[in-house]
């Protein structure tokens, strides 16, 4: 679409498609809309109706420069008044009175005819046939038509009878009632539309002369001519050109035995006006659903091209400068100029709106979409926010403001000098309203008359709020993430800090467990304590070396990248076997586990396994795995490590099995994003939301992946409900039919699930903590890790 004229609204004034355009392409509000064919075949169609049976033409209002996308034309460069050599004709010369309108407007008249002089017409054609001096006195008398075209006629409603009053008056200024014009209306669909007649003082036909309009606009008006009606005078008719009217094969016409076609009577004209109006009234609206069409579209296309460039800008701020704030404020400032720069080009009858300014020192609201052009000036723009003052000083800024909004007179306060004026006369409204989920305000400024009474522009107005709307939304969004990821930048430098800070606690910690923590040598025991220092002695090098792996294993973790934030995590691969790995944390966490009276247990279908994996990313990704295996599982419960190869292709997978709450599908994916936690875990613990965020990052960077299965085993608490199996008297707070529930339950369960699922059936040691626990259901969560072996 051509953006150096202005597109929005789409108010077309003609209809014929200028060179160079193509009705895809075209501006509709100055390349005019259809190709001439199209007009020639509605006008050839209509012509050629039962009721009408006449010539037809269709008169439009085009710049003086303007050259038609006419096929049929001799010389496209040229158009010209004749018929031989175009389809679309340039009406001239004007009727003296018409021209100096035409010449103000710089506007020429062009018509299109029906190609079919019927009935009537090969009268008028005989008579333009005998010198141009008769053609120009017939486009003479035509050019009538270009009334029209005046602007007093600007938003002109044909079944307005103010607007037929207005029409009669601006008649009466141009032709000083000499003219012979008649206002007048016919009856469609009960209401009364406008057209106007004329007779013509050579031929005495009636001329009709039907407004085409849209939105307000007047794009054609469509001729009925050489049109007989009740009194014609056919023996005047064409006086003194009778005698040299010839027809088409050169003959004389026989005036006295010549057939014309005539209405004779109201009731037979009406019938004719009302096919023309009806089928006038059906082009209108197959014309306003493909300006809705085009509006849409151009608005679409606009907002989306503006989206993302502002997506772009955002996008291309370095979060790490100090100048973010100003960086996303002057983004979004060249969004709303963009904006602007579209669309407050239009006229009377839209919404004007005007943002709340990212900067809220600022003395003004920022503008955007505003319409009325005979209104624009510095001042009225203007909303001054300081003298928006007085409201609770506890509440943040946005809120005074929204607050302040709702509140008439504090808005009437806050306008200009010229906002004021017009909303004392009572014209205008002001309403205040939110956009991007009542985060952002806006002040509505409504010319509430007019959209009353031009309806056509609601359409236009509604698509156009709508895309004002989610083009918040994407700026909400845009500054949501600008601001979390300066959040995200702060919050990791405090981590890095942290982890530089620790140091100076665990570098000593290492150190004191490796040389300051030491152990009496044997000599020094007495002969009948040896055999029981033996034993503790092997006890406490094993639980001083797990402590110096984990002190070993925070420190590499903290002096590395961060494992929170880096976007690529640097793994240095070493063969380690696997087993160790998670035999070691199996072993790590088995006193944790007991606590909960659960047991970790180990399986694997293949013995000394090796594989390529950073130990210490690796050991980190499972020691969340297993911390929320015991942290999420069900007290009672087992926690299975299983691992097996795929040789096929030379893959590890471990499945870590836990039972007890379950995973809603809405979490599926949830659970692996930065700082996200499912609902049910949120209910359980307090978490980061990290977790399960570093265990994908760290399968990932080994070329592998992680994801889950959430099954629903038991409406019960499985381990609790066994409890009840052990020690009946558990169920004394429970009805007789929950007893009855629970001993089918227990029997559907016995078996393979009782020894899967649990690990102590005893734990529970009162009714109230057992009635309180029994009916969570039981889920069987099962995490797979798949990582390649090289």
């Amino acid at each position: 679409m051509n953006d150096d004229k202005p597109q929005w609204p789409i108010l077309p004034t003609f209809l014929s498609l200028r060179q160079g355009c193509t009705e895809e392409d075209a501006n509709y509000n100055t390349d005019g809309i259809f190709y001439t064919d199209y007009l020639r075949g509605f006008l050839a169609d209509l012509s050629h109706d039962k009721h009408i049976q006449n010539a037809l033409s269709l008169f439009q209002f085009v710049p003086d420069v303007f050259l038609p996308l006419d096929p049929n034309a001799e010389d496209p460069n040229i158009i010209s008044s004749d018929p031989q050599k175009g389809t679309v004709l340039l009406n001239c010369p004007l009727d003296p009175r018409i021209e100096p309108l035409f010449k103000n407007l710089k506007k020429n008249i062009v018509r299109i005819d029906s190609g079919t002089f019927v009935n009537n017409g090969r009268l008028c054609d005989a008579y333009r046939d005998i010198g141009e001096k008769n053609k120009e006195s017939c486009f003479m008398r035509d050019s009538i038509v270009g009334i029209f075209a005046d602007d007093e006629l600007n938003d002109f409603d044909p079944y307005s009878d103010d607007d037929r009053t207005r029409l009669e008056q601006l008649i009466e200024s141009y032709f000083n009632n000499d003219s012979g014009i008649v206002v007048d209306n016919v009856e469609v669909e009960l209401k009364k539309r406008t057209y106007l007649h004329y007779t013509c003082p050579v031929s005495l036909f009636e001329e009709h002369v039907f407004p085409i309009c849209v939105r307000g606009q007047i794009v054609a008006c469509l001729m009925l001519g050489q049109m007989a009606r009740e009194n014609f005078n056919r023996e005047s008719c064409f006086c003194g050109y009778r005698n040299i009217m010839k027809d088409k094969q050169g003959n004389a016409i026989d005036f006295a035995n010549i057939k014309i076609v005539s209405c004779e009577g109201k009731e037979e004209w009406d019938k004719k006006a009302r096919a023309i109006v009806e089928r006038i009234i059906t082009f209108e609206k197959r014309l306003e659903v493909r300006l809705e069409h085009r509006n849409s579209r151009y608005i679409n296309d606009a907002f989306e091209e503006i989206e993302q460039k502002f997506r772009e800008d955002v996008k291309n701020i370095n979060i790490k400068q100090e100048e973010v704030s100003s960086e996303f404020t002057k983004a979004l400032n060249n969004a709303f100029t963009a904006i602007r720069a579209k669309f407050d080009k239009s006229s009377d009858g839209f919404i004007r709106m005007f943002a709340l300014p990212i900067d809220i020192n600022q003395d003004e609201l920022i503008p955007i979409g505003w319409t009325d052009t005979g209104f624009i000036d510095k001042d009225i723009s203007k909303f001054y926010l300081k003298q928006l003052n007085g409201i609770d000083a506890t509440l943040s800024i946005a809120d005074k403001v929204i607050q302040q909004l709702k509140q008439q007179e504090i808005i009437k306060e806050a306008a200009s000098p010229v906002i004021k004026e017009r909303f004392d006369e009572g014209e205008d409204i002001f309403l205040p309203g939110w956009l991007a989920g009542n985060e952002v305000a806006y002040i509505v400024w409504k010319r509430h008359n007019y959209e009353l009474k031009n309806k056509s522009n609601r359409n236009n107005l509604s698509i156009y709020k709508k895309a004002l709307k989610n083009f918040y939304s994407i700026a909400q969004e845009c500054y949501s993430y600008i601001r979390g990821a300066r959040m995200e930048l702060l919050l990791e430098a405090t981590i890095q800090e942290s982890a530089h800070e620790s140091a100076h606690f665990i570098l000593p910690a290492i150190d004191a467990v490796e040389k300051q923590l030491y152990l009496m040598p044997e000599q020094m025991i007495l002969s009948a304590y040896t055999e029981e220092y033996l034993k503790y002695r092997d006890s406490y090098s094993k639980y001083k070396d797990e402590v110096l792996e984990s002190l070993n294993q925070l420190w590499s973790i903290n002096s590395g990248s961060s494992l929170i934030f880096a976007s690529d995590l640097k793994i240095k691969k070493e063969n380690v076997e696997v087993f160790y790995l998670l035999y070691k944390y199996k072993k790590m966490l088995e006193n944790r586990a007991k606590d909960n009276h659960m047991s970790i247990s180990y399986s694997q279908s293949d013995n000394y396994v090796n594989a390529y994996i950073d130990v210490t990313y690796f050991n980190h990704a499972l020691y969340n795995l297993l911390d929320n295996a015991i942290k999420y599982g069900h007290e009672g419960s087992n926690i299975h490590i299983i691992m097996d190869v795929d040789k096929t292709q030379n893959t590890l997978k471990i499945r870590i099995v836990s039972y007890g709450i379950g995973i809603p599908d809405k979490d599926k994916d949830r659970i692996y994003n930065r700082f996200e936690r499912g609902v049910a875990a949120s209910n359980i613990s307090k978490g980061t939301g990290i977790g399960m965020y570093i265990v994908r990052k760290v399968c990932r960077a080994h070329g592998g992946n992680i994801c889950h299965k959430s099954i629903k085993i038991s409406n019960y608490n499985i381990p609790v409900l066994f409890n009840f199996k052990t020690k009946s008297t558990l169920a004394n707070k429970c009805t007789e039919e929950d007893k009855i529930n629970f001993n089918e339950e227990l029997i559907k369960l016995s078996g393979e699930v009782e020894r899967k699922v649990v690990n102590d059936d005893y734990f529970v040691r009162y009714a109230y903590v057992f009635s309180s626990r029994v009916k969570t259901p039981t889920y069987k969560n099962t995490f797979y890790i798949t990582i390649p072996m090289n």
